[in-house]
């Protein structure tokens, strides 16, 4: 494990604020937003306990410019289609590739901000309109851009079932591992969402892989729910204590550093 102690404390820098869904669908078509409003704020069949997690102010965002809707054909735009240059690490499943193949369109929904957002509420809203534009145009699998994980459109609805607020870190954000000749690295994908930079490892054994990935998991949720990144960051992962410290990064990923506190 890496045992680098740091000095100190790193500057953070704030990143665009980037939430988008890519919803494979059969039919390509635009969707009228008096409709997908309806689904989402007066019909959904997710959000039906008061209080409600979608309310007016969720519904405002689309008249706001940094909110878009847009349709991609497949005719224009095949190479979106094929899994075969997707990244190694979102692994599409036997399900997803024949969703794709009868896919005839993508409808992107994105929200992009340049300033900090003082609440989650495109964080909170995307889902439920991915959900929507897959309910209305016959679509199977959705591809959450920023995360870069695809997601069965059935999947997104149990998940949507269980948690109507859509706010969990386990759902926006996570941790992958990328190979390399000598080992590998950890990096986190989802953190835009909340616009905070991701986190990449240095590169370490393959031995290393599951203690590494794991703290990096553990890191993730406690810095979505924090919605900063404190330094250092302490916790425990399977009975251990890991300090993770940050170096400065101008651009791109803040360097995170692993080091164990104790064993047990």
């Amino acid at each position: 494990m890496i045992s680098r102690l740091f000095g100190p404390k790193a500057r953070v820098p704030r990143a665009d604020t980037h939430v988008e869904y890519w919803v494979y669908v059969r039919e390509p078509k635009l969707i009228p937003q008096e409709v997908l409003l309806a689904r989402l704020l007066r019909s959904s069949p997710f959000d039906i306990q008061e209080p409600r997690a979608l309310g007016p102010e969720h519904g405002l965002l689309f008249s706001d410019i940094r909110l878009h809707v847009a349709l991609v054909l497949r005719e224009k735009n095949a190479h979106l289609f094929r899994p075969d240059l997707f990244e190694t690490h979102i692994e599409p499943s036997p399900a997803h590739i024949e969703a794709l193949g009868r896919a005839q369109a993508v409808l992107r929904a994105s929200f992009r901000s340049a300033q900090p957002e003082p609440d989650r509420r495109a964080v909170r809203l995307l889902p439920h309109l991915a959900e929507a534009l897959a309910y209305y145009g016959k679509g199977e699998v959705v591809f959450d851009f920023v995360a870069e994980r695809l997601i069965d459109a059935e999947g997104l609805r149990e998940y949507l079932t269980r948690s109507p607020s859509a706010d969990d870190a386990g759902f926006h954000a996570r941790a992958i591992w990328q190979t390399t000749p000598d080992g590998g690295f950890a990096s986190s994908r989802g953190f835009a969402k909340i616009g905070l930079p991701d986190l990449i490892t240095p590169e370490s054994p393959h031995e290393e892989r599951t203690v590494i990935h794991g703290v990096l998991e553990e890191a993730i949720g406690t810095i979505w729910e924090a919605g900063s990144i404190p330094e250092p960051l302490e916790l425990e992962y399977v009975g251990g204590r890991f300090r993770v410290s940050f170096e400065s990064a101008r651009r791109g990923p803040l360097n995170a550093h692993i080091h164990r506190v104790n064993a047990r």
